[in-house]
């Protein structure tokens, strides 16, 4: 199943799979139903319930199985925040952090 991260709902039959690739940080929240979550090389299980989320942190392939007819969200990755330098005041550095 190819899906856009920008999709807002996965409808998933009791024993379907959802393959995900790269998608290191995205966020699986279970809106109803239970999934069961793997990515490769990780030795954890993860079960999702109605409520529940669980962040990826791995870039490995995933997979996401339904236990029970569900209802998820995979939401992409938060912006990651840039540190860079601000001007430098009285001798101190500054720190800013960019969007």
């Amino acid at each position: 199943m190819n899906i856009r991260l920008s999709q807002s709902n996965v409808c998933l039959a009791k024993g379907q799979l959802m393959s995900l690739a790269g998608a290191k940080g995205s966020r699986i929240v279970c809106h109803s139903g239970n999934v069961w979550i793997t990515q490769d090389g990780d030795p954890r299980d993860v079960v999702l319930s109605r409520g529940e989320a669980f962040t990826l942190d791995r870039a490995a392939p995933t997979i996401v199985s339904a236990l029970a007819p569900a209802v998820l969200a995979v939401q992409p990755p938060a912006p990651r925040r840039r540190r860079s330098f601000a001007p430098i005041f009285g001798g101190r550095v500054l720190w800013s952090y960019a969007h």
